[in-house]
């Protein structure tokens, strides 16, 4: 069944094939032209296979270049142009005949494919670029006459704009800023003798304050402090986390020495109560004489053995003291210390023993893998070094050379 279903796919994509084979021969059969790119969209190669030159078909690529404004429909293109040409170049203004603001002056027309250069007859009134550069205008507007040439090809032609230019709409802050522009323009005109430029204190009936612009870059010290704040809180969680690690680490090393004196009280014939017990007293009296450091998982045994002291039943202190570590290991001695209060101490001197075996072997792994980390972490400053030694050998030898 499943070599029927194989075989009516592979006939079902061969059919397919040889369908859109044939649809795109007859697609392409008897080409007799090639269509050309609009204005100036620039050239299209077509690939053609030709045949009738030898004995085979031969391939060939024709590119076909954009197609270009004739002579006969210059005038009508150039007419629609210009018509739409005062709206594409207003900008802000109203109209051409009030012009208050900068002109948007196009250089190109992209559905005709048309360069477009522009000039002005009062460049001191505004630019080529649209730009209204005279300062005092009158009220009454100025008169410029916009010259455009219209270019695609070879064949280019050149028109005009009679536009008018008013002064800007200033606001009132902007009028009287402006107004105080030229007090200024003056005042420094009459003070050129003088070391310092006296700036008035009033101004049309209003008082006037000054100061100098914030541009010392003081911002930049509160974009730092909000930065410092997210470090610093980004390293307090990796310090969490590194002392995570660590204590987690040394709980690991210390788990077989602890299984360890368990056996050996326990196999002296005391109580699992009473070895821990001694246990939590011995570690208190080194740490007292200052010959231990603190050690987690001692500090968590300790904890258990003050809470059995204090009327907590000796099961639920194990378990505790299991959950605490939160290591696997620390919650399987304390299910097995919990289970012999119902099995007794000859299963559970076996049960120690298996487990400080798998202890000590765990711990031979953790110490190999902290060594690994230590020499992992020596590269970087041998890698400094070796780029110190390069850099003392390279420098002489390069200054040697000029």
């Amino acid at each position: 069944m499943k070599g029927k279903k194989q075989m009516l796919c592979i006939l079902l994509g061969a059919a397919v094939f040889a369908a859109a084979k044939i649809s795109a021969r007859s697609e392409y059969e008897g080409v007799t032209s090639l269509n050309r790119p609009s204005y100036g969209q620039g050239d299209t190669s077509y690939q053609v296979i030709v045949r009738g030159l030898g004995e085979k078909e031969i391939p060939l690529e024709v590119t076909v270049g954009g197609r270009e404004i004739g002579a006969a429909e210059w005038d009508e293109t150039a007419r629609q142009v210009m018509e739409s040409l005062p709206e594409r170049i207003l900008g802000e203004n109203k109209s051409l005949q009030e012009v208050r603001t900068d002109l948007n002056l196009i250089s190109w027309i992209d559905e005709y494919g048309m360069k477009v250069r522009w000039d002005t007859d009062c460049p001191e009134i505004m630019d080529s670029f649209g730009h209204i550069t005279a300062e005092d205008l009158s009220s009454r507007g100025v008169p410029v006459m916009l010259s455009v040439t219209l270019a695609q090809g070879t064949v280019q032609k050149e028109y005009e704009f009679p536009i008018t230019v008013y002064p800007a709409i200033l606001t009132d802050e902007e009028e009287a800023a402006a107004g105080l522009g030229k007090l200024l323009s003056a005042l420094d005109e009459q003070s050129r003798t003088m070391e310092t430029l006296r700036l008035p204190e009033e101004y049309d009936g209003k008082m006037l304050y000054y100061r100098m612009p914030d541009d010392s870059g003081h911002s930049v010290l509160l974009v730092l402090g909000v930065l410092l704040a997210v470090l610093c809180a980004a390293k307090e969680k990796v310090d969490a986390g590194q002392r995570e690690k660590r204590k987690r680490s040394q709980m690991m090393l210390d788990y077989s020495e602890i299984v360890s004196k368990l056996m050996i009280f326990i196999g002296a014939g005391m109580t699992v109560s009473l070895a821990w017990e001694r246990i939590a007293l011995d570690y208190e009296k080194m740490k007292a004489a200052g010959r231990k450091d603190t050690r987690y998982a001692y500090e968590e045994l300790c904890a258990a053995y003050y809470q059995v002291k204090s009327g907590i039943p000796e099961g639920k202190a194990y378990r505790d003291f299991g959950r605490r570590t939160g290591l696997g290991c620390y919650l399987k001695l304390s299910g097995l210390l919990e289970k012999n209060r119902k099995t007794g101490l000859k299963n559970l001197k076996v049960l120690l023993d298996a487990e400080m075996e798998d202890a000590f072997e765990q711990r031979k792994n953790l110490a190999k893998k902290l060594g690994e980390e230590a020499g992992t972490k020596l590269l970087l400053p041998l890698f400094m070094m070796l780029g110190v030694v390069m850099v003392m050998i390279m420098v002489p030898a390069l200054m040697s050379m000029y």
